[in-house]
């Protein structure tokens, strides 16, 4: 999408695996359909190169056990239904998960090797909310049986947040928002 008053593109890619996804090596075995390689990014990256400003998304890759804690994950009966209200009390929050920590480390890597990353944070602001993914409480009239969803966010609410935070970080970083004549 191409805001041009504002020279703006927003470009969404959707990559599982920020690495390559390929055949497997040769002599594996029939049930290896696939291989990750490690040493490759993804094809798509090269849509990346010249972005001001990439945002990724890892958080699907680390919620299965914080859909657990909700009593099983979504098909197999699990239920975030009776959370109606936001957590109040920060002491009934877990601990930070490991992969932040990994991360974090990964970034300050980044950073000490002369790279401009930033990481912006938000498992600990977005923990408190665990009344705002879909459920029954999604609108009126759905029904009490209505499908889980634990791995989304209801809109307005939690996205919007993320939305404004990043949006103040950029203005932070005095990233040019004026019109431009383009």
């Amino acid at each position: 999408m191409v805001f041009h008053d504002y020279n703006l593109t927003v470009e969404y890619y959707r990559a599982p695996f920020l690495a390559a996804v390929g055949r497997p090596p040769p002599a594996s075995p029939d049930h290896v359909r696939a291989a990750i390689h490690l040493d490759a990014l993804h094809w798509l990256c090269k849509h990346w190169v010249d972005a001001d400003l990439l945002v990724l998304n890892a958080g699907h890759w680390w919620n299965d056990k914080k859909t657990i804690a909700a009593n099983g994950t979504w098909d197999d009966g699990g239920s975030c239904a009776a959370f109606s209200e936001p957590e109040k009390d920060p002491a009934a929050l877990g601990s930070e998960p490991w992969n932040n920590r990994v991360i974090a480390d990964t970034v300050e890597g980044m950073k000490s090797g002369g790279r401009k990353v930033q990481l912006l944070n938000i498992t600990y602001m977005t923990e408190f909310r665990k009344d705002a993914h879909p459920s029954g409480h999604r609108e009126p009239g759905t029904p009490a049986d209505a499908p889980e969803d634990c791995s989304h966010w209801c809109l307005p609410g939690v996205p919007d947040t993320w939305n404004q935070l990043l949006y103040a970080y950029l203005l932070m970083m005095e990233y040019d928002t004026r019109k431009t004549n383009v």
